[in-house]
């Protein structure tokens, strides 16, 4: 029974996104400069061992990235890869271990940056109040990811703990470049 009770609060304590167990799907409404506008659907399909740890399948279409992400948490970094072949890169997709004037290099570009990563810049730490619990809330600047490391660092999102991007939760490029709302 002890087995069964630690299995099952492993795999909970592996799912990257907590809200996957009440609202399994998303729709992502995005509108990119002027090109046009849709929505996403970003399904939560379940949960998967490989590669030694645990993943949760996201599954979205192709629209944000081909065919099916996995996500799995690891200390306070969520980190996604989008194979099932081991050596293929496994990317940083949030970083709650950071702390002010850290730069972080996140990976999810759609498009060619160099080593398919964005780099990030802690601005800020707070703690503010989400729905009655206290989290830590991250200011993020990040380069454009189109002209690289020449760029300076003006854009930028906020993490949650724990919960993600509160503007572009998966943040492709597209959504980095403010297409995305």
């Amino acid at each position: 029974l002890l087995l069964a009770i630690c299995s099952g609060t492993s795999v909970a304590q592996q799912q990257p996104f907590p809200t996957y167990a009440d609202n399994p799907q998303w729709s992502i409404w995005w509108g990119f400069w002027g090109v046009g506008n849709g929505t996403w659907a970003v399904q939560y399909s379940g949960d998967t061992a490989m590669c030694g740890h645990m993943y949760s399948i996201v599954a979205n279409g192709g629209a944000i990235w081909e065919g099916p992400g996995y996500f799995r948490n690891d200390g306070q970094r969520t980190l996604f890869r989008t194979s099932t072949n081991c050596s293929d890169p496994e990317r940083v997709i949030y970083d709650y271990s950071a702390v002010i004037g850290d730069t972080l290099d996140i990976g999810m570009s759609q498009f060619d940056t160099p080593n398919g990563t964005v780099q990030f810049l802690v601005d800020t730490i707070e703690i503010v109040n989400i729905v009655g619990i206290e989290r830590r809330r991250f200011k993020m600047y990040y380069r454009d990811a189109v002209f690289g490391p020449t760029d300076p660092f003006y854009r930028y999102m906020y993490w949650l703990e724990g919960i993600g991007s509160t503007t572009h939760p998966f943040f492709p490029l597209a959504c980095l470049q403010d297409g995305c709302e």
